[in-house]
């Protein structure tokens, strides 16, 4: 191949970089080849192809089958464009839009001709320049697009085409942009084009980060390629050399391809798992807004119902019809009370899933630790010596219910811990029952038991000096942890067993004597 000076190289590139040179949406002319008859095809270079190249076809359809014949003449081979572009692609692009692949060009001489088979009766044309052949979508860097024919019986009609490759390939193959409009016509001689492009690629491929099990096919294409320079190089035959540079570059696509395609079917598939999440939680959403409706329905039926029936028995007293007024009114305004308290439900449930520390610090103050968000409850919520949460207990939890029903990704850890008083098994097992309340709690508001996790630690992990009143009180505490995915348990922790309900007993018979005298009070854990 001839040399092209680097002056002229550089103009041809920062003339391209001053014009558009990718195509987003392009016109093509769509011909309807008539059965047995040759129809010639004229090409016109777009604004990066060679401006002083000529491409022509003859398509002739029989059968189902369409035969092209592409001639060139003063043809640019794609290696001369910058970046990493290899060679052109042929593609039948179809009116609703499918491309179908039709093979390389494989322009190696100034002037020539390549043969292409396809299904297809009504179809345009186009010529892409490309880093690898075999891609699912042609690239956006169109160089030649076919035109109509000049012959009545192939009818022709125009569409609009973008179905061009995805960003994600452009941004892995980085094709580059530039142009070889302005480069003066080829002319063959020096290196072998096939050997420049199995270098290229081979470069490509060994730039990229390559997919697993592709090792052997790099490996071959390397092989390949040294056997076809060390044949150029002793002057050998130049069918070998093309030969062994068909087969590295084939290799070195192949590994790039997969590598791309593997990536891309990943992206794809996060991508995918992503929105069934997402429509996971519309649907649960939309259940829950639904359920919401049929209730706000019966309670609506039932009161017409009974306004019905006062209306029917107090048809004839005024009073009685200004009470019916007055209920119908009253309906409304209840209709109206559970529309805006939904609505202020939804807002609350869009603020909650924002930002999880913020929405545990409306329940109860919260605190940042190497595990995750810590909200301490104190020991407020049993009575003394007891595990049975308090109501007020109960409705601070439900309201975190709700918070960790909108954020299915959190996990939460329970602790319990007492201070130093009392036996230390004792204080173990309350502990561990004060734990276990809240688990239980949780999962019959509806949190998935798998999200959970308690245990109790009697008097160990102190915060404070048992020694003073305020230093026991602090002690006397469930925390609870919240983070996503495991969460490490504080070491130590003991898990007391679930045990059955003992048996009812029968009713106590009445005292006939005075009752004992109260025990002491049990020592505070």
């Amino acid at each position: 191949m001839r040399p092209i000076p680097i002056k002229e190289l550089a103009l041809a590139t920062l003339l391209v970089l001053a014009s558009a040179a990718a195509a987003a949406d392009i016109t093509l002319t769509s011909v309807l080849y008539p059965e047995k008859k040759s129809i010639d095809i004229p090409f016109t270079a777009t604004a990066i192809g060679p401006k002083s190249s000529t491409v022509s076809a003859t398509v002739y359809s029989k059968g189902g089958q369409s035969e092209i014949k592409i001639s060139w003449e003063e043809m640019q081979p794609a290696i001369l464009f910058s970046g990493n572009i290899t060679d052109y692609s042929v593609w039948a692009i179809t009116r609703d839009g499918v491309a179908d692949y039709l093979g390389e060009l494989g322009v190696t001489d100034a002037s020539g001709s390549r043969k292409f088979r396809t299904g297809r009766k009504d179809f345009a044309m186009i010529i892409t320049a490309e880093a690898i052949t075999g891609t699912p979508k042609p690239s956006n860097l169109v160089v030649f697009v076919s035109g109509p024919s000049r012959k009545v019986e192939a009818k022709s009609s125009t569409f609009a085409f973008s179905g061009f490759i995805g960003e994600f390939w452009q941004k892995q193959l980085k094709p580059g942009i530039a142009s070889i409009a302005n480069l003066p016509p080829y002319q063959a001689g020096g290196e072998p084009i096939q050997l420049i492009k199995a270098r290229k690629l081979l470069e490509m491929a060994e730039g990229m980060k390559l997919t697993p099990g592709t090792e052997k096919t790099i490996r071959d294409a390397r092989i390949a390629l040294s056997q076809a320079s060390n044949t150029a190089a002793a002057g050998g035959s130049s069918k070998v050399i093309v030969d062994y540079a068909a087969r590295s570059a084939s290799l070195s696509s192949e590994a790039i391809r997969k590598t791309v395609q593997t990536d891309y079917d990943a992206m794809v598939a996060a991508a995918e798992a992503k929105k069934a999440a997402e429509k996971a939680a519309l649907q649960q959403g939309l259940a829950t807004t639904s359920a919401q409706l049929d209730a706000t329905t019966r309670a609506k039926a039932e009161v017409e119902a009974l306004l019905a029936q006062v209306r029917r028995e107090k048809a004839e007293v005024e009073a009685d019809r200004a009470t019916v007024r007055a209920e119908r009114d009253l309906v409304k305004s209840e209709r109206d009370l559970v529309k805006s308290e939904r609505d202020v439900v939804k807002a609350e449930r869009d603020a909650l899933a924002a930002r999880l520390s913020g929405a545990l610090e409306k329940i109860m103050a919260v605190r940042q630790s190497a595990r995750g968000i810590v909200m301490d409850l104190g020991d407020v919520l049993y009575d003394v010596n007891k595990a049975t949460l308090k109501a007020g207990a109960r409705e601070s939890l439900a309201k975190l219910s709700g918070v960790l029903l909108m954020l299915p990704d959190i996990n939460i850890r329970i602790e319990g811990f007492t201070d130093s008083t009392g036996t230390a098994e004792r204080n173990k097992v309350l502990s561990a029952d004060r734990a276990k309340s809240v688990y239980d709690y949780l999962t019959a508001q509806g949190i998935a038991p798998a999200r959970l996790s308690h245990a109790g630690y009697g008097p160990a992990n102190p915060v404070a000096d048992n020694a003073t009143r305020e230093g026991r009180a602090k002690n006397r505490r469930v925390e609870l942890t919240f983070a996503q995915g495991v969460i490490e348990p504080t070491p130590g922790g003991f898990t007391a067993p679930d045990v059955p309900p003992a048996p009812a007993k029968a009713p106590a018979k009445k005292q006939t004597r005075p009752a004992a005298k109260p025990a002491a009070p049990a020592t505070k854990g």
